[in-house]
Parts: structure tokens; C-alpha cells; sequence
């Protein structure tokens, strides 16, 4: 097993594990900021700028995961 799987298999392992810690709709749009550093790291390595189609689709899954989260934190208040 090389450097490169392992630090995958922590990574992995670390986002399971926090599922203990709160329920998946809060936890999971955490989960959408690797969209955010996948874009960056593609843009500061390979020099690839997303085109305008993937910015949006981006801004949905980033924006009802963020609206997901402010909803159930609403509904834990709540309670």
C-alpha cells in the first residue's frame, strides 16, 4: 500500500467516523467543500478553470447543502 491509499483510507475513515457524532443531513454538506478544493487544486496545479456549467452545478450542490444544514439546525432548536 503505497502513501498516496493511505491517506485516502484515513481521509475515508475520518468522514465515516463522524457520522457519531450528529446526524448525516448535518454533517454532509461538510462533505461539499472538496468540490470547493477540488476546483482550486485544479486551477493551482493543472492550470484548469471550470467552465460555466460546472460553476453552477457546484453552486446547487454547495447551496442546498447549506440550506439542508440551516434547515435541520432549525428543526433541532426547535425541539
Amino acid at each position: 500500500v503505497d502513501r498516496r491509499q493511505r491517506q485516502m483510507c484515513i481521509r475515508d475513515r475520518g468522514m465515516i467516523s463522524s457520522f457519531k457524532f450528529g446526524p448525516a443531513a448535518v454533517i454532509s454538506p461538510y462533505f461539499y467543500t472538496a468540490l470547493i478544493f477540488a476546483a482550486l487544486i485544479g486551477y493551482l496545479v493543472f492550470g484548469d478553470i471550470p467552465d460555466t456549467t460546472s460553476w453552477i452545478g457546484m453552486a446547487l450542490i454547495v447551496g442546498s447543502g447549506l440550506y439542508i444544514a440551516h434547515r435541520e439546525r432549525r428543526m433541532i432548536s426547535k425541539n
